[in-house]
């Protein structure tokens, strides 16, 4: 049998130049708050320390941590045979 070629990052993030997608939309999101709300020079203070906070976030922790936290705050399912986690079970 021949060994077959797994790729390493499947399930990756998608990258946005340098950084995961992950981090880019919390920055992007506070620009648009920033233009609607007419105080871009304070959100741009903001995305630098959101943008910071969330990096030290994301490296402290293991991949996969923020489907982790939806998950279990009933936010996103894992799949289909998987009910959220926000439904507990009742042992008895």
């Amino acid at each position: 049998m021949d060994p077959v070629p797994i790729p390493r990052y499947v399930d990756s993030q998608m990258q946005v130049l340098f950084w995961e997608l992950d981090e880019v939309v919390p920055v992007i999101a506070l620009m648009g708050a920033g233009i609607l709300t007419d105080t871009l020079s304070y959100m741009l203070v903001v995305m630098i320390i959101v943008w910071k906070l969330f990096g030290k976030f994301k490296d402290s922790n293991l991949d996969g941590i923020l489907m982790h936290l939806a998950y279990v705050n009933g936010i996103a399912n894992l799949n289909k045979r998987f009910h959220p986690g926000i439904e507990r079970t009742l042992e008895t």
